[in-house]
């Protein structure tokens, strides 16, 4: 319980959570999870003037993430400054109209939306 009342609660999810994507299951799983754990403190704390929502990330261009998609569309990818810069946003928001959300987060790319996901992965297996 906060004392003071008030305050930010920001989970982290991601777009696979919405796609389903075969071989992620578990990640996906897990970050379901961290949704509803969002969720539910955005429903339980409200009383106490708590806000909690989930920001639901596509790629985020990372040495990791170019290591595993060596063919990925990297342009679209999410650059960490601009999550932050949302994070910030969000928890200077001062309205509780955005509460208990999964806020989708993911840069409009032709490869993305005009292939399907299999295609995508053709040579990274």
């Amino acid at each position: 319980m906060c004392i003071r009342g008030g305050g930010h609660f920001i989970g982290f999810s991601t777009h696979t959570s919405y796609q389903h994507y075969p071989k992620m299951v578990a990640f996906t799983v897990a970050k379901v999870a961290v949704e509803s754990l969002i969720k539910g403190i955005s429903n339980e704390f409200f009383g106490q003037g708590i806000i909690a929502n989930t920001i639901a990330l596509a790629t985020l261009d990372t040495p990791a993430e170019r290591e595993i998609k060596p063919n990925g569309d990297r342009e679209n990818w999410l650059q960490l400054n601009e999550v932050c810069e949302l994070v910030e946003k969000t928890i200077l928001q001062s309205s509780n109209l955005i509460n208990g959300n999964a806020i989708q987060v993911y840069k409009y790319s032709e490869k993305y939306f005009r292939e399907s996901y299999f295609d995508r992965i053709k040579g990274n297996e």
